[in-house]
């Protein structure tokens, strides 16, 4: 059984690949939450891989590497 806090994680995640492509500042608030805080990197990135293409290209957007290369 799933705690609330996973599920949540799901929904909170979902959220993000609609706010990502459309605000900007969504985008920059999510990569500044990743430089941060490492369990939520961690967690971005085992999210991303288990996504589909399209998705997983939204979320990669986010990485903190993406655009320092």
């Amino acid at each position: 059984m799933l705690t609330p806090i996973p599920l949540g994680l799901i929904f909170f995640i979902i959220g993000l690949m609609f706010l990502i492509p459309s605000t900007p500042s969504a985008a920059t608030a999510v990569r500044w939450a990743r430089r941060k805080s490492d369990i939520f990197d961690r967690s971005m990135d085992a999210v991303t891989v288990r996504l589909p293409v399209p998705y997983r290209r939204v979320l990669r957007q986010t990485e903190i590497d993406f655009y320092e290369v």
